[in-house]
């Protein structure tokens, strides 16, 4: 048999240039924000700043945290995907 090449990056997630989609989330909205304000170049800094900051924190975290921690605050929709973690019997 023959090795078959994969793809090292098959589960990442999509990319905006060299940046991670949810990296570039936080700059857009703040560009448009400065568009809706007349402060273009001050929100952009903003979001430069803020997409810095929000990189950093995903890059010394474990993969997943982010999701982890917004289902924890009751952010993360959960009906019919997670299971409630504290329930030690499910009835059927």
């Amino acid at each position: 048999m023959k090795p078959v090449a994969m793809s090292r990056m098959i589960d990442d997630p999509m990319q905006f240039f060299f940046w991670q989609a949810d990296e570039v989330i936080p700059i857009c909205f703040m560009i448009a924000l400065g568009f809706v304000t007349d402060y273009l170049i001050t929100f952009t800094l903003v979001g430069l700043l803020i997409g810095r900051i929000y990189i950093k924190y995903k890059n010394n975290k474990p993969d997943g945290f982010l999701l982890h921690t917004l289902y924890w605050i009751g952010l993360y929709p959960k009906k019919g995907k997670i299971p409630n973690g504290l329930a030690r019997e499910y009835l059927s």
